[in-house]
């Protein structure tokens, strides 16, 4: 088991509220976590 670590970087914005972002880093980790690496 490896441990990952993943960032969401993005600076939110009034007309980018960095959702796609967010969504993405949760479907990171749960594909991580499903495979068993520990994610933070």
């Amino acid at each position: 088991m490896s441990k990952i670590h993943i960032l969401n970087g993005a600076q939110p914005y009034e007309f980018a509220p960095g959702k796609l972002n967010k969504t993405l880093a949760e479907r990171a980790k749960a594909t991580f976590e499903a495979q068993g690496h520990e994610v933070r």
